[in-house]
């Protein structure tokens, strides 16, 4: 079975702007050797996930925020946030459209799973 969480070099590079100072450059490859990276991810969509089947802050039972989550599950709002984006692009999640615009609630984008 493939891991979906493995991760690389070149993730780390993503994570970094290449503008940005070294020290930030090295962060990301340590988050990403590590492990953390993929932990935190692995956390952030299992709490999607619990959000989702149930949730007292729930009301909206086939989307989310990163707020929403923050609240629901009380883990950093920051992580949930900066983690959205790699569960994209791992094609675990996707944005929720409104005709030709990325929906958008409580000033967060609005994901789904996939």
């Amino acid at each position: 079975m493939e891991n979906l969480f493995a991760e690389t070099v070149e993730t780390a590079r993503a994570l970094a702007r290449t503008v940005g100072p070294n020290t930030s450059k090295e962060a990301a490859v340590k988050i990403v050797k590590s492990g953390e990276l993929s932990r935190q991810e692995k956390v952030v969509l299992n709490a999607i996930k619990s959000h989702l089947s149930f949730s007292e802050y729930n009301i909206f039972p086939d989307d989310f925020t990163a707020k929403e989550i923050n609240y629901s599950r009380g883990i950093n709002y920051y992580i949930i946030q900066r983690r959205l984006s790699g569960l994209h692009d791992k094609d675990k999640i996707e944005p929720v459209w409104q005709g030709n615009k990325k929906l958008r609630r409580d000033g967060c984008r609005v994901w789904r799973l996939k």
